[in-house]
């Protein structure tokens, strides 16, 4: 080798900044960088002029290939690299720089002709907050941070590789730190590039199977690794192994591989050279596949470095060793298993390994005999042929599975080739292994399990810290350890939580006050040479004051009940102000009523016997003793029949819409629902729509019909009644006033002013506006639809007066004075004034306009908005208010002086006249029956108007998922900002009388320009066979959201449906599932059915459906729910907590935003709270994390910033 100060004056080098969300956590990453990170950008220049560096001489690469030829031939591990040796001290030899408070110092290592290269350091003792950096040349793979966490009692340790025949090294230290040591004994240089960042799919066996196309195996998988061996004097070779349980369950560091991985001069006996050379060695965790197909690279992987040797028996191929340090708790890496009991397995069989190098692989057997090893003893291997996948060199040491998923045996050796069915493999038996030769140095029994428990068989263990991350008064934190190794401790705890301090897995804390940050603890000490602590940061808070439940607002309502007939009242909701869960009584009921108080609400339930009226007590009492009551009274009516008028006939005006109320023709004396029916004739144009006869009379005449009432106790009384048509003058449309006026408008502003609801016509017909005296160069835009406007502008002051008409269609017409004011803006320098804000109506931006004044600096005030300071002029009015809009007040002072506006910004963005009514109702069209028509919608405010016609006059409610109305009887709203940055179709439902009408309406096509075809009104068709078509309460599964659609009727054809907020096949399908957003805040479900062009629709409230059925629940609260722990994160994973799934195997999947597979995992068999790490993609945006338990699945959404 030759050392030389070449010029890289381009080289761009990794400064502290790149990573800095990087966490040492006794463990390095190597992670692949893509040439588009966007952390790229921030990387510093090198010190000016050049970096030293030392060339490394070739290496015989024709006599390496050679001698592997031959090794592979007899079975011994694969070679893949030879160090190069060197002794250079880097702090000496490299250049350094300051930068910010660090001193950095680069160096360059060169191999020509190398496919990969790595770095030997003899001497590594980094000070704290010291830390180091690898990198190639091309920065498209990094190693690090290299912290003093990986400062060992022996100094060594050895490098990941990256690609290519050059490493940069960057060393970090404070500008105040000493003592690091960081000397460089040689390279490794990867001649044969297997491991990570190789040509993996080119040299793995076609007949392998990737360990991510089997994720119901991940939780084993987990426990593998690969290795890279150093022989302590040339070579680097690979092998494969996995972490161990012991008996303890104490989490220290066993790994279990193959006696011929470590046995380098192929004796059969371990000397000092081969059991010293363990602390040369790199263990490569979560090396595998992100995805099934295709086969891919893995971005990011864990090295541990360094080992101790604990046990080996050639008899077995039986390889034991001890990592010298605890694997890092955020990795969730699983300690497998083991079983030695000897029984001959058969079906379920597997192995988990690296083949050459690869990404992890899945092979699978059913069958398996004992035997020998080319000259070991007889019956101490398992031997089978597998039925999928293979094994190649790299593959030894691997564990073999048996149908338990526990660990029996390690790989020794086999034929790696394809077809699966003809590969053989032999594997050392853990059973046989277990009593080994006699010595603590040939055997497991006294590592695995170190007290003599005699156990034969543990179950897999991933080390698990389960407590609270915050709490009020006291909590639990505990540990999957032996609870007799196991101690804790509180840091920074003193006077805060009681205890600080104990022994055991199990710390039961105190808060004594409030605190936002304490670590618990938790310290194993098995005999390890090693810490092996878990620790979790929590916040604590002091119980507040506790206050007395409050009734509900207004009570409760007296109730009424008719004798006899079934009873069930569900009790209004008791208030809480802290949120303590209440328990509910009650008092003073009558004979035949219970009351059951319900985790999912009281209610009263039965049937009564006796007549009489009872006051009842209702009482919430919290888990603190204080209670609140409400009284009301219950009556208890002797059934009285219904009551028939003695007014049999009525008169109604042809071709004006009229209804007539049942409940007139025919009461109940004691105030219940009744049923009806009617026989007869009725006046063509009229029909029956719920409790009222309804509709347009087209023809004149007398109508007979006999109408019955029943009530809820099967009474019912019957009378005739005749209606009587008659011919009636027309009348003209009604203003809303007969003077009507604008506000002061401004000068030179074009202003868009609407002139709707301001005539009605009696007849319901549509009417036409004009205007008399319109100004020159304004213009009426719509006159005959549901939104006539005036453009208005002036360049000067002036009021203009006009008259407005409406006209009918039979020429009828009605006049109303309209007055329009402009006004100059007020631009006196005397005083101060403020002026109309400028808003943008889609972001909510407003700009505060002032005039006059003294020239000083002005404070401003409007609750509301949001702003940088009080003398900023730019805010943002929040989202609260413009979903619920008021008037804001906007104030500014000067010198002392306040003045202030009032801005009304809903009007302002949907343009309306401050004069004229703000839900104005669109009068009846011909027709009768209840119609709703495409809504009236501003795109840029989203403001929303529904537009009805016919109808019977009563109080019609509205119903739309994604748009907040005042009350369920207002014409205009909000459409939601959600739902207006992301535009769905939306159903807007009218019901009027017990009947509901339907349109969809297509935000996204309106606001492109393109208006949707209008859904027909709802009207049910008629069939000759089956009657009208209509839809009745759907089935539905509360825990997994699934939903089946019923219908009643119709005549036989194809039926489509339609439900915002359920996913389903087609717009067939009948089947389907509400979506997580939907069940996770529950609103009404409105569903339509179309059939021949006729649509009926039912409204389908769930979450009051699934509040009822939980009455019914064995087990309240059980069922699948996800909580992601930290979200969004930076981080390439998140920690997902599970619950409900106790038992239960899981099935993880990670998608991007483009639906691609990322990641898939599994937990075999899930704690009460399971925390699983879960892997995102490198790119930062939406993932969704999908978790399967049986046939639950739940989905969480998760930002990576």
């Amino acid at each position: 080798m030759h050392s030389s100060v070449p010029t890289v004056s381009r080289l761009v080098v990794m400064l502290w900044v790149v990573l800095a969300g990087l966490s040492a956590n006794a463990q390095v990453f190597t992670r692949k960088i893509d040439p588009s990170d966007p952390s790229l950008s921030r990387l510093a220049q090198p010190p000016a002029g050049s970096i030293p560096s030392t060339e490394f001489g070739g290496i015989d690469l024709p006599a390496l290939q050679a001698e592997d030829a031959q090794r592979q031939e007899e079975g011994k591990p694969l070679r893949i690299a030879v160090k190069q040796n060197a002794n250079l001290n880097l702090l000496q030899a490299g250049r350094s720089m300051e930068v910010g408070n660090e001193r950095v110092t680069y160096y360059e290592l060169r191999a020509p002709g190398a496919r990969g290269i790595g770095a030997d350091f003899d001497q590594l003792r980094l000070a704290a907050g010291s830390y180091i950096y690898l990198y190639d040349a091309e920065r498209t793979t990094l190693i690090g941070p290299i912290t003093s966490t990986e400062n060992t009692a022996g100094n060594h340790y050895l490098s990941d590789r990256v690609p290519g025949d050059r490493l940069m090294i960057e060393i970090h230290e404070g500008l105040r730190s000493g003592g690091s040591v960081v000397n460089l004994s040689g390279i490794i240089n990867e001649y044969n590039p297997m491991g990570p960042r190789g040509a993996l799919r080119a040299t793995a066996n076609a007949c392998h199977v990737d360990m991510s196309c089997e994720p119901n195996y991940q939780y084993e998988a987990d426990g593998v690794a690969m290795i890279l061996m150093f022989d302590g004097v040339s070579s680097f070779f690979l092998c494969s192994g996995s972490m161990l349980n012991d008996t303890r369950q104490s989490f220290r560091s066993y790994f279990l591989t193959a006696f011929h991985c470590i046995d380098f001069n192929d004796d059969l006996t371990i000397n000092a050279n081969e059991s010293g050379s363990t602390p040369s060695w790199a263990f490569y965790f979560k090396y595998q596949s992100p995805t099934c197909t295709p086969t891919q690279d893995d971005n990011t992987y864990v090295t541990i470095n360094g080992a101790t040797f604990r046990s080996a028996s050639p008899n077995t191929d039986m390889c034991l060793l001890e990592l010298n340090r605890q694997l890092p708790l955020s990795e969730a890496i699983t300690y497998n298993g083991w079983d030695r009991r000897t029984t001959n397995y058969t079906p379920g069989l597997f192995g988990i390994h690296h083949p050459r190098g690869s990404v992890k692989k899945i092979s699978f057997t059913t069958n398996t005999i004992y035997s020998g090893w080319n000259g070991t003893f007889p019956d101490s291997h398992y031997s089978m042929n597998l039925t999928s996948g293979s094994s190649e060199g790299g593959s030894s040491g691997s564990p073999l599975f048996n149908q338990d998923r526990r660990v029996i045996g390690q790989l020794h050796g086999g034929s790696g080739t394809c077809p699966s069915s003809s590969v053989r493999s032999l594997h050392g038996r853990l059973d046989l292994s277990w009593f080994g030769n006699g010595t603590n140095e040939t055997r497991l029994s006294n590592w695995l399990d170190p007290i003599g428990t005699g156990a034969t068989v543990t179950s897999g263990a991933t080390p698990r810290l389960i407590g609270p991350g915050s709490f009020t008064g006291s909590a639990t934190y505990t540990m999957n350890t032996n609870n007799s190794l196991t101690s804790w401790a509180v840091l920074g705890g003193e006077g805060v939580v009681s205890p600080t301090s104990g022994s055991g897995n199990r710390a039961n804390l105190t808060a004594l006050t409030s605190s936002s940050s304490l670590t618990i603890v938790f310290t194993i000490n098995a005999g390890q040479s090693y810490p092996i602590t878990f620790s979790q940061v929590f916040s604590t808070a002091m119980p507040t004051a506790n206050r007395a439940p409050m009734p509900p607002t207004g009570g409760i309502e007296d109730q009424r009940v008719v004798l006899g007939i079934p009873y069930d009242f569900e009790i209004p909701p008791f208030v809480d102000p802290d949120g303590d869960r209440l328990s509910y009584t009650a008092t003073g009921l009558p004979t035949g009523l219970r009351f059951f108080n319900d985790p999912a609400g009281p209610y009263i339930f039965g049937q009564t016997s006796t007549p009489g009226v009872s006051t009842v007590v209702i009482t919430a009492t919290d888990p603190r003793g204080l209670s609140a009551s409400a009284t009301f009274s219950l009556t208890i009516l002797a059934n009285r029949p219904p009551v028939a008028t003695t007014a049999i006939s009525t008169t109604v005006p042809l071709g004006i819409v009229a209804t007539i109320s049942l409940g007139t023709i025919v009461s109940d004396p004691d105030g219940f629902t009744m049923a009806y029916t009617v026989s007869g004739t009725l006046p063509p144009g009229m029909s029956r729509s719920g409790t009222n006869l309804t509709g347009r009379p087209t023809t004149a005449g007398l109508y007979n019909l006999t109408i019955t009432g029943v009530d809820n106790g099967g009474l019912s009384a019957t009378t005739p009644y005749s209606i009587s048509v008659v011919q009636v003058a027309n009348r003209a449309p009604v203003p809303f006033g007969t003077d009507l006026a604008f506000n002061n408008l401004p000068t030179n502003s074009t202003r868009i002013l609407n002139l709707a609801g301001i005539f009605t016509d009696p007849e319901g017909s549509t009417v036409a506006y004009g205007i008399v005296g319109l100004p020159a160069n304004w213009t009426l835009t719509g006159a005959t639809s549901a939104t006539p406007t005036i453009l208005a502008r002036s360049e000067v002051p002036a009021t203009f007066t006009m008259i407005v008409t409406g006209t009918d269609p039979q020429g009828a017409v009605g006049t109303a004075r309209l007055t329009i004011p402009f006004v100059n803006p007020v631009t006196t320098t005397a005083s101060l004034v403020l002026l109309e804000p400028t808003y943008d109506c889609n972001t909510g931006v407003i700009i505060f306009n002032t005039v006059g004044g003294t020239g000083a600096t002005i404070t401003y005030s409007a609750v509301g908005v949001s702003r940088t300071s009080a003398t900023t002029r730019i805010g943002t009015v929040e989202a609260g208010l413009r979903q619920d809009p008021k008037p804001i007040l906007i104030t500014a002072t000067q010198g002392g002086i306040t003045v202030s506006y009032t801005f009304d910004f809903v009007r302002f963005c949907s343009n309306l006249a401050p004069v004229l009514p703000p839900n104005p109702v669109t009068p009846p069209a011909p027709g009768g029956s209840l119609a709703i028509q495409q809504p009236t919608y501003n795109c840029q405010s989203g403001v929303i108007q529904f537009n009805t016609s016919g109808g019977s006059g009563s109080p019609i409610t509205f119903q739309t998922v994604g748009v907040q109305l005042a009350s369920a009887n207002s014409t205009t709203g909000t459409v939601e900002p959600g739902l207006r940055s992301d535009p769905k179709p939306i159903v807007i439902t009218a019901t009027q009388d017990g009947v509901s009408v339907s349109v969809t309406f297509n935000l996204g096509a309106y606001c492109a320009g393109s208006l949707p075809p209008v859904v027909p009104p709802s009207a049910p068709p008629t069939s000759t066979t089956g009657g009208s078509l209509s839809l009745t309460q759907p089935t539905y599964n509360c825990a997994t959201g699934a939903i089946t659609f019923n219908t009643a009727g119709g005549n036989g054809s194809a039926i489509t449906y339609t439900a915002v907020g359920v996913q389903r096949a087609s717009a067939t399908s009948n089947t389907g599932t509400v979506e997580p957003g939907l069940r996770g805040d529950p609103k009404p479900l409105t569903i339509m059915a179309m059939q021949s062009g006729m649509t009926t629709s039912y409204t389908f409230d769930f979450g009051a459906f699934c509040r009822a059925s939980a009455r019914v629940a064995t087990e309240p609260g059980s069922g699948l729910s996800l909580r992601v722990l930290g979200n969004p994160t930076p981080a390439e994973s998140v920690l997902l907590e599970v619950r409900g799934t106790e038992g239960k195997s899981l099935s993880i999947q990670t998608v991007n935003a483009a639906g691609q597979v990322q990641a898939e995992q599994s937990v075999k068999a899930a704690a009460t709270v399971e925390t699983v790490r879960v892997r995102l993609g490198r790119s930062a945006g939406v993932y969704l994390i999908q978790v399967q338990a049986g046939a639950e699945r739940q989905t969480v959404r998760v930002v990576k910033q």
